[in-house]
Parts: structure tokens; C-alpha cells; sequence
């Protein structure tokens, strides 16, 4: 498969998003269960679903998931200037499943998850 910027100036690349018309439903809170949901469910939307789409991000509602590829080829971790502030490359959470605290390290550039099981 080609990388989908490879036909989109550099000096645009900069400014736009590939976002998928799939439409999550808006929510307040959004579960760690369902965001590990959705992100498996990736694929199939992209492939089988809905297509993607290079658009400016003006003004989502509060709530609002959506479906974006990163060019880390050309962009890295530096996303396009949309006037929002997106977290740093690496981040730091944790997740509660069954009882446990589960703190988690994700560097997006090494594809790499550190984390530890701990009892609460």
C-alpha cells in the first residue's frame, strides 16, 4: 500500500488531517474498554467501512472520537497545525481492569508499551 500524503504538498501536509467518515457516537466519557474497542475496530472501518478523507479539523463537538492517520514518515509525531495542543510523543496512563491499577508508558516512534500490574 502507498502512503496516502504522497500526493498531498508538503507545505499543505502540515495543515491537514486524514480522517475517517466513520462516525463514532458522541459521548461524554469514553471508557478505556471502549477506546481499546474502537482502535481494534480500526482497520475494518478504514478497509470496509468508510473512507478517509484530508480535511481541516475545525471546531468537533465536545465528546467527538475520530479516526485519524499520522504520517510519521514525513511528520513524525509533530501533528498538523490545527490550533489544538495534542499530547506529547511519549505518554504516560494507567487503567484499572479487575481490581488492578495498571500504569502504562507509550512511546508512539519505538511501538512500544511498558507497564506493570499492580493490586489497589
Amino acid at each position: 500500500m502507498n502512503d496516502p500524503s504522497d500526493g498531498v504538498p508538503p507545505n499543505l501536509l502540515k495543515h491537514i488531517h486524514l480522517v475517517s467518515t466513520f462516525a463514532f457516537p458522541i459521548t461524554a466519557h469514553v471508557s478505556f474498554d471502549s477506546i481499546v474497542d474502537r482502535l481494534l475496530a480500526a482497520t475494518a472501518i478504514v478497509s470496509d467501512a468508510k473512507p478517509m478523507v484530508w480535511m481541516f479539523i475545525d471546531n468537533p463537538p465536545d465528546g467527538m472520537t475520530m479516526l485519524l492517520w499520522q504520517p510519521l514518515a514525513k511528520l513524525g509525531t509533530e501533528f498538523a497545525s490545527d490550533g489544538y495542543i495534542w499530547a506529547d510523543a511519549e505518554q504516560a496512563f494507567s487503567s484499572q481492569v479487575k481490581g488492578y491499577v495498571r500504569p502504562h508508558l507509550h512511546a508512539p516512534l519505538i511501538r512500544a508499551e511498558l507497564s506493570c500490574l499492580r493490586r489497589r
